[in-house]
């Protein structure tokens, strides 16, 4: 059972949605049972086909209230792993998965406590036999803390593993110290070795401390994670967890990124026929405006637009301002980077260009 903000192709701002798919795909192909919990947002509403019901509507505890939600499915999917909907318009019909204008959601807290408790609820009312709950990055971290704190769910999970995927442990979900009482969290897990992170509740760190297993994207990643310079604040419980830390390189699917199939960039090429890239190439110069040049370096990078993704550096490079390279660079995030690296285009015209319109079209020709 995976439990994921994003998943591929319904709704995505970074690797995040093709990493999980990615590895649920590939377990349903070696034979699993695999499931997919994700929210119901508005792209993956208008992504999917016909959506049906998934077992009886349920109404989840969330603090004080009591939400009703729905489970639907695609039903135009017919392979892979199931991926199920959590439809609670209240919390995820928005214009944005985490937040408008630059500006996280101030619930984003309940939003996704409430998509994981749904998940739990779920599997527990539907579910024959045994499971294990992989929970990815902090939205679904809160799984983890419910499995082994939650005196209703306890039973019920007592025999299931839980582990937590670590993508990225810049967002933890850091909240104020009201969110443990608007969700009604046992107080005895305000303390600094289970939630409470420098007087707030920092969700990861929770889910990190309850999960059995905790899994990053790489081996290197892993060591990264355990440093001061890469925990993100979070260094020491990492090191904690010893052998319970394991990183597995996350891969790509051939299938939708080799350049000899791919039907959405302009020409196909291998390793052994390049002349096909060359025809791609034009193809970026044109579609980002750059100078026509056979011969000047490019550099494509899609991504969110954040600091850890080194967007300061590359603000600052001499090589960037005064180089003979071209740079194509597409996605969206910051709206500071966005002004910084519009700004660079515009001093740049013909050597540098920015896309904000992120599509998975635009991904593949970058």
């Amino acid at each position: 059972m995976h439990l994921a903000a994003e998943y591929y192709p319904y709704a995505r701002t970074g690797g995040l949605a093709e990493a999980v798919a990615g590895l649920a795909e590939q377990q349903a192909r070696d034979g699993e049972a695999v499931v997919v919990f994700m929210p119901l947002y508005p792209s993956a509403r208008a992504t999917a086909g016909d959506l049906q019901p998934v077992g009886p509507s349920l109404v989840v505890p969330l603090g004080e209230l009591r939400e009703p939600v729905r489970f639907l499915r695609d039903a135009a999917r017919t392979h892979g792993p199931e991926v199920v909907f959590i439809d609670a318009p209240g919390y995820f019909a928005r214009s944005g998965l985490y937040g408008e204008d630059g500006q996280d959601y101030a619930d984003n807290h309940r939003r996704f406590a409430l998509f994981s408790r749904a998940a739990l609820d779920g599997i527990r009312a539907a579910v024959p036999g045994p499971v294990l709950v992989h929970a990815h990055d902090w939205h679904a971290a809160f799984a983890p803390i419910f499995m082994r704190t939650s005196a209703d769910l306890v039973p019920t999970f007592v025999d299931a593993p839980a582990i937590l995927s670590v993508h990225n442990a810049g967002y933890q979900g850091h909240f104020p110290p009201s969110a443990m009482a608007d969700l009604q969290l046992p107080p005895e897990l305000w303390t600094m070795d289970r939630l409470e992170w420098f007087g707030r509740l920092n969700v990861l760190k929770g889910g990190i401390v309850y999960a059995d297993l905790v899994v990053t994207v790489s081996p290197s990643h892993a060591e990264e994670l355990c440093t001061p310079e890469g925990g993100f604040g979070l260094d020491e419980l990492f090191r904690a967890l010893g052998p319970r830390l394991v990183g597995i390189t996350n891969g790509i699917d051939q299938s939708v990124w080799s350049p000899a199939t791919d039907p959405e960039i302009a020409a196909n090429y291998t390793a052994h026929d390049l002349r096909g890239k060359g025809e791609c190439r034009a193809a970026l110069q044109r579609r980002f405006g750059l100078i026509p040049d056979p011969s000047a370096p490019i550099f494509g990078m899609s991504s969110r637009l954040v600091k850890q993704k080194g967007f300061d550096l590359l603000l600052q490079s001499e090589f960037v301002q005064r180089g003979p390279a071209q740079f194509a660079i597409l996605g969206m995030g910051d709206p500071g980077y966005h002004v910084a690296l519009r700004a660079l285009a515009d001093a740049l015209p013909g050597r540098a260009a920015v896309e904000f319109r992120f599509t998975e079209a635009l991904v593949h020709v970058v």
